[in-house]
């Protein structure tokens, strides 16, 4: 073991190494060099040790916003592109990785969506940018997921907490850290938002939607801890509450329920239903709060300009191609008369058309499909499933869609690993369901292999 571990060690100097001299040779701006030799090394590193490869990645997603990134000519790449591409690569090439369950129709049907995407910005009818944008911040991270060792959500989940302490912080203490960093015409993820006189939980994810949408996404990965489930829970309800929006507010109700119907073993769903029956509280004070502050008049009136939009651009959806679209000045995406779309579903169908939207977010159908159809569920598809609040009423924004495609994936990896489990049970027999119990750095295939 400690033999391997030096092997592993020095392949991954030599990769730094590597990564500095090409970075001396071709760089011509200092984060491009930054860049170039840490993508070597993430590489290396997944190569050699893909979860805690697959670590860095998520904590580069959580913790460097969206905004933060490098011009390569003319593409302006995140850092999460950068660091997944390698982290990607290093699973791929891996001799300890392999995909463990294969693939099947929700992957053939979400990459025929991504395909029709491409047709589009090909031939013109949408941006290019909306296919980059498809490939980086929704085909990566969800194979990635599709491909990810099995221990991860342990981490997600205390990053998570991490994340949800950091944004009480900036509500108590009025200090947001990335409040000016790298600032440009294009975004405005760098605004503090405030609500009923209060700023909002943000953190490093750039919007407070974003930020209360993930805190709740990575609600039911406390099940997988094996030690301090109530506080970590507790703080990610706390974070969600913090960021005093309403689509995470109900997607915290949402996944608290599901979570206390799929995930708790039946001696304590008393316990878990008092729990939730405090969620639900605190949730209920935070409408209130928001909905009586000095601020109410501006939280209804978003709720209306939502419907304004629905009813502006309902009409025009088409089925098999997008919206006539064109540019404003700063780059955003004007289909019809609207320029802002605050429902993913209803974004997706304006951008690809029907056929499009449906294609694109089969694998989050899935998710929720089998656990009405099955009555089981997986740490990751209660995830999924408890976003459909905040998907119906939020595009796709920062860092939380690709926390979010990565959890679908996961949520497919999980699923299918139940069904090859249930398909080699003999007869007369019970099925293993997905363990929590199995070792966290497990990365073999599961009985079916």
């Amino acid at each position: 073991m400690r033999q391997t571990r030096n092997a592993d060690g020095l392949f991954v100097a030599l990769a730094l190494l590597a990564g500095a001299v090409l970075a001396y040779l071709v760089a011509t701006q200092p984060l491009i060099a930054v860049g170039t030799v840490a993508g070597c090394g993430v590489l290396a590193i997944t190569i050699a040790r893909p979860l805690l490869g697959l670590t860095i990645w998520v904590a580069v997603v959580f913790f460097v916003p969206e905004w933060t990134t490098v011009q390569l000519g003319p593409i302006s790449v995140r850092a999460y592109q950068l660091v997944g591409v390698a982290t990607l690569a290093g699973i791929i090439l891996s001799p300890r990785a392999r995909l463990r369950h294969g693939l099947g129709i929700v992957d053939a049907v979400f990459a025929a969506g991504v395909g029709l995407v491409g047709l589009f910005a090909l031939s013109g009818t949408t941006p290019l940018f909306t296919l980059i944008n498809v490939v980086a911040a929704m085909a990566l991270p969800y194979i990635i997921g599709r491909l990810a060792p099995d221990g991860i959500q342990t981490r997600m989940c205390i990053m998570a907490a991490v994340l949800a302490v950091w944004g009480v912080l900036e509500v108590v203490t009025n200090v947001h850290v990335f409040a000016n960093w790298m600032p440009s015409l294009s975004h405005h993820w760098g605004d503090i938002q405030t609500r009923a006189g209060l700023t909002r939980a943000e953190a490093s994810m750039g919007h407070a939607i974003s930020f209360g949408a993930v805190c709740a996404l990575c609600l039911p990965y406390v099940s997988r801890l094996d030690r301090h489930q109530r506080t970590i829970g507790a703080l990610l309800v706390v974070g969600v509450v913090a960021s005093l929006s309403r689509g995470p507010l109900l997607a915290l109700i949402a996944t608290a329920g599901l979570g206390v119907a799929f995930l708790i073993r039946r001696g304590r769903r008393t316990t878990a239903a008092l729990g939730l029956l405090v969620v639900s509280s605190l949730v209920g004070l935070a409408f209130n709060f928001v909905y009586s502050g000095s601020d109410a008049s501006d939280v209804q009136l978003s709720g209306e300009q939502r419907l304004v939009q629905f009813r502006g651009i309902i009409d025009s959806v088409r089925w098999f191609e997008p919206v006539p679209f064109q540019l404003s000045s700063n780059g955003a995406l004007i289909a019809g008369s609207v320029d802002t779309i605050d429902s993913t579903p209803l974004r997706f169908a304006v951008n690809y058309g029907w056929l499009g939207a449906i294609l694109l977010l089969a694998p989050v159908a899935y998710a929720a499909f089998k656990i009405v159809t099955s009555g089981k569920a997986t740490p990751s598809s209660l995830a999924v499933t408890g976003q459909v609040p905040v998907l119906l009423v939020t595009t796709l924004i920062t860092q939380w869609q690709v926390l979010f495609l990565f959890a679908v994936g996961l949520a497919v990896t999980e699923l299918r690993g139940r069904q090859v489990t249930s398909a080699l049970t003999p007869a007369g027999t019970t099925a293993r369901a997905f363990s929590t119990d199995e070792p966290r750095t497990k990365w073999s295939a599961s009985a079916a292999t």
